[in-house]
């Protein structure tokens, strides 16, 4: 997200934590020195209302949130604090700011009560989450919600978007970190739910998503102050199993399934119906299912290989924007 406003020319501020591990993707494209960065923790309300008033935002892309669901069942109480009291904290900022703010807030897929069918979730179907981290998304999506119903001043919508890869994600228990992980050492990928299926989409899809609606957003029309979905196609998604062997050809490496003794319950089907993205907004997915698996593994490969991260991502940008 940052690359892409920088390459649109925005003044860019930022808040968020020092980055916690060793690859970042962060520090591997030195955005701290291109942008104006500050180290603030969601959970300070003093500190994000400092920020926010030094900034002093037109508008803002709220991303950062505890997002890793076997984290979230091993603190679920930093997942709930950071997802549901760190946005009201931004809100809240601001809130205070007195003045018109468009903001666009990112929860997830996940917010949705998953009934496990192959249904694909819409914007009007009832929320849920089996897991803390899903449940405390949920949350944030009532609770801007009432923010909506009951402050003025904030331009807010929120953004549903599906299982985003793209290159420079190294959390752990991700299927395209881990496969990354893996083959750049030889190593069989285990694979935990090859049967699962997701909505795999490359992360530049969503992020496009975002801006058209930060500037629908801007214009004050209150018609744009509700959810959307940015998810791929409902005929590209795909399972897990797919998704390794679709990398394969492209990365050479081998996998196997692996039976885990988790008591951590994941959902088996989840795909998002983002029809009112197409016909409100205009927006659709610039590439399909496999030309998203396609550039993400070749990021991963090249960069294994010795190629500069920031080369990488321009070229991706390039490519995205030029719709090739």
């Amino acid at each position: 997200m940052c690359e892409l406003l920088l390459s649109k020319g925005a003044i860019l501020h930022g808040l968020a934590l020092a980055p916690t591990e060793k690859l970042s993707l962060f520090d591997q494209l030195k955005l701290a020195d291109r942008l104006d960065h500050a180290i603030v923790d969601l959970c300070d309300e003093t500190a994000v209302t400092e920020r926010v008033n030094s900034c002093k935002p037109s508008v803002v892309f709220h991303l950062a949130a505890q997002s890793l669901v076997k984290k979230s069942y091993k603190d679920p109480v930093a997942t709930w604090m950071v997802n549901v009291m760190g946005s009201m904290h931004l809100m809240s900022a601001v809130s205070q700011l007195k003045r018109p703010v468009s903001v666009v807030m990112v929860t997830t897929d996940k917010v949705y009560e998953n009934l496990e069918s192959h249904h694909s979730y819409c914007e009007t179907d009832r929320l849920g989450g089996w897991d803390p981290y899903a449940a405390s998304k949920a949350a944030v999506e009532i609770a801007v919600s009432s923010w909506r119903r009951s402050f003025s001043g904030i331009n807010i919508a929120t953004v549903r978007a599906g299982n985003v890869i793209g290159g420079g994600d190294w959390a752990e228990n991700r299927i395209v970190p881990d496969l990354a992980r893996s083959f750049a050492k030889k190593e069989v990928l285990l694979v935990r739910n090859p049967e699962s299926t997701r909505p795999f989409q490359h992360v530049l899809d969503p992020l496009a998503g975002y801006l058209l609606l930060g500037e629908k957003l801007s214009t004050g029309d209150r018609s744009w102050q509700c959810a959307f979905n940015f998810g791929p196609n409902l005929a590209e998604v795909c399972s897990v199993k797919n998704l390794v062997e679709t990398a394969i050809k492209i990365w050479p490496g081998k996998w196997s399934e692996v039976l885990t003794l988790d008591v951590y319950q994941e959902s088996d089907h989840l795909s998002l119906d983002s029809r009112k993205a197409n016909q409100e907004l205009g927006w659709y997915p610039h590439w399909n299912m496999h030309r998203s698996i396609a550039e993400t593994v070749r990021w991963y490969k090249e960069f294994s290989e010795g190629a500069d991260p920031s080369d990488l991502i321009q070229s991706q940008l390039y490519s995205h924007t030029t719709k090739s």
